[in-house]
């Protein structure tokens, strides 16, 4: 099948929740976002995605140390409902997790999904347009209950053979 690889950047705001048993807190980061893409299509419209991004956090809540980033990961089917010689409508829905290291390594997942257009130049290079969005429920490594928002509108240009 056809296979798509591409490099992305987009600016990420993340909306955390952390719960313990006394406190509520609200953390919002954003930042830069640098990412890649790659998809490889079954048919002409069902096909598996994946997506895998480096988050750099450039304003919002301040950590001890200078570890202050996430690395996030997105993957599942993969759908292509309209496509013209030139243009495709993805859509991309998948399970989510997310490294993010500040104080310690907290792990979250959840569910996300990925929404884009490939303008083609040609036959083989595209610019990429879109925006993942995810919302993460479960919490690993933490003693806090941890649910996030992410949201990371991008552009990227992309390789197809």
């Amino acid at each position: 099948g056809t296979k798509i690889a591409a490099i992305s950047g987009g600016y990420q705001g993340d909306f955390y929740t952390v719960k313990t048993d006394s406190s509520t807190n609200k953390i919002n980061l954003s930042g830069i976002a640098i990412g890649m893409d790659s998809r490889e299509m079954y048919t002409d419209k069902v096909g598996f995605f994946g997506h895998m991004a480096v988050n750099f956090p450039l304003a919002g809540y301040e950590v001890k140390g200078d570890k202050n980033l996430a690395v996030d990961f997105l993957f599942g089917p993969a759908f292509i409902p309209f496509e013209t010689e030139r243009l495709t409508l993805n859509i991309n829905p998948g399970v989510h997790v997310c490294l993010w290291l500040a104080d310690a390594l907290v792990i979250t997942a959840g569910l996300g999904a990925d929404i884009s257009t490939y303008y083609y130049f040609n036959d083989s290079f595209f610019l990429a347009g879109g925006v993942i969005a995810s919302y993460d429920f479960l919490a690993f490594r933490s003693e806090e209950k941890i649910s996030a928002f992410r949201i990371k509108p991008r552009l990227g240009l992309g390789v197809r053979w």
